[in-house]
């Protein structure tokens, strides 16, 4: 079955915060007060990817105005700029056994075209240095250490310019 990427809904925040449990460890899961934050605060850059009409993963993130993640994106939605030059991504995550079908490079698919639509410069995010290969695949650069310290430890600031 191929995949199909679609908005995400409020109504669908049960499904994403099964898979981001699943995904991230507990200092680096969002809550699911903030998901429902931030399906309210940009749900247009909230996308699903389904297979056989279930939810396998999702992307999400916000409009920035540079190419560096700040750990004040993580918290706080509100920061969100729609006419910002860049677009953040907070969270790319793939049910476990979903992984390795092209559900993520789907996402990312359809998260660069909006971007491209919406005129940004790029998409940067941050990740940690075992995923740096999985977003060079992608397209990304590594831009260097991040000033992001979410969750604890050192993540890269991961660039796709346009």
């Amino acid at each position: 079955m191929r995949i199909i990427t679609e908005l995400a809904s409020a109504g669908e925040l049960g499904a994403l915060m099964q898979i981001e449990n699943a995904c991230f460890p507990p200092t680096e899961r969002c809550t699911p007060a903030m998901m429902k934050a931030r399906l309210q605060q940009f749900p247009e850059w909230c996308l699903t990817a389904r297979r056989g009409g279930s939810i396998v993963g999702f992307i999400h993130g916000m409009s920035i105005g540079q190419p560096a993640v700040q750990d004040a994106f993580y918290y706080i939605p509100a920061l969100h700029r729609p006419g910002a030059s860049w677009q953040c991504v907070l969270g790319l995550a793939v049910a476990p056994a979903f992984r390795g079908k092209g559900a993520a490079h789907s996402l990312m698919k359809a998260y660069a075209a909006k971007a491209r639509k919406a005129r940004k410069q790029g998409i940067v995010l941050a990740c940690r240095a075992e995923k740096q290969a999985f977003y060079e695949h992608m397209g990304f650069v590594c831009a260097g250490i991040s000033q992001s310290r979410y969750g604890g430890g050192v993540w890269l600031d991961m660039v796709q310019r346009f």
